[in-house]
């Protein structure tokens, strides 16, 4: 899956490396292609020999790095409320800008067409990875409801190619010299405070009414009982399997950074990566939470939110991306 990931970074990103590669042996350049990463010595002749096809049929174009003047970054526009809409509908030309888009557009494909393509109109280039109301797939909250989809993975598969017709970023791009890299992303239990402060734990006894346990559907195998979810179930397995769908990504970009393609990185998800980005963590530098920060009348909204916030396989993803890179 990465090898095409990482044949178009060279050959349309990194255009000039490319060519460097291709002077002298063979041998050379797949030593070279190790020496970045590409250790299967399949992989390394795949990517070599996709290299040579690439500059036989001309698409060595230069370097097709997007430029901007700033980088702007929303999230969670909701456009299907109408006074977000006339925001958006608002906005100013920033057509020598990039915005990123980090989810929660809205669960109606119509909608999600309709706000990127004002995206579109009013920056130079969009960044986009969908959310957790992209998910919903059911027409009402009841468990035993018709969904409009086979599963909510089917949906953001849509939502892709929506994106692909649109020519929306859902996968890495450089800007410059940024990278910039689009994580799709769910929630797990692993940034849930109930671990933290066992003693607060009767504050998130039932997660009434959130609506991604009735409105998405998920693979069986995905799902486990959870006595505090309204349904019964939790989605267990959907971080992990989102997560491995940006390895390739991931992967190709770290390649082209030890090329020496760009020089930092902006990677962006819907979730929360880590405990010590939750609301309600105080001191990002602090390994252990303190449960004098949920002093507060909504202390048990945060225990709750703990729960579908994010997941640290995130945190370790987006840290894999620069491994073994001075950036």
């Amino acid at each position: 899956l990465r090898i095409p990931y990482i044949v178009r970074l060279l050959t349309q990103g990194c255009s000039d490396w490319c060519s460097a590669l291709l002077e002298g042996s063979s041998d050379h350049c797949l030593e070279k292609l190790q020496g970045l990463g590409v250790n299967k010595a399949d992989e390394r002749v795949a990517v070599f020999d996709a290299c040579l096809k690439a500059r036989a049929e001309g698409r060595f174009l230069g370097s097709s790095a997007l430029g901007a003047s700033q980088i702007w970054i929303t999230s969670d526009v909701h456009s299907d409320l109408s006074e977000n809409l006339a925001w958006l509908k608002a906005l100013p030309s920033h057509r020598d800008d990039v915005v990123i888009i980090a989810g929660d557009i809205s669960h109606e494909m119509e909608v999600i067409e309709k706000t990127l393509l004002i995206f579109k109109d009013r920056f130079g280039a969009v960044f986009y990875v969908p959310g957790n109301h992209e998910a919903w797939v059911r027409d009402n909250m009841e468990q035993s409801g018709d969904a409009s989809y086979e599963s909510s993975f089917h949906k953001f598969e849509e939502v892709r190619k929506l994106c692909q017709k649109l020519a929306v970023h859902t996968s890495p791009q450089l800007v410059g010299d940024v990278w910039i890299v689009p994580l799709h992303s769910w929630y797990d239990l692993s940034l849930d405070l109930c671990e933290q402060v066992p003693s607060l734990a009767h504050l998130s006894q039932r997660l009434e009414n959130w609506s991604d346990f009735g409105l998405c559907k998920w693979p069986s195998d995905m799902e486990q009982f959870a006595e505090f979810s309204w349904t019964g179930l939790f989605p267990c397995g959907v971080s992990d399997h989102l997560v491995k769908s940006n390895e390739a990504a991931v992967n190709a970009v770290n390649i082209a950074l030890k090329a020496g393609f760009g020089t930092s990185v902006l990677s962006f998800s819907h979730f929360l990566p880590c405990v010590q980005t939750l609301p309600d963590w105080m001191d990002p530098d602090a390994e252990a939470f303190n449960h004098k920060w949920l002093d507060h009348p909504a202390a048990s909204l945060a225990m709750k939110f703990s729960r579908v916030a994010g997941s640290q396989l995130i945190d370790a993803q987006l840290r894999s991306i620069t491994a073994d890179v001075p950036v």
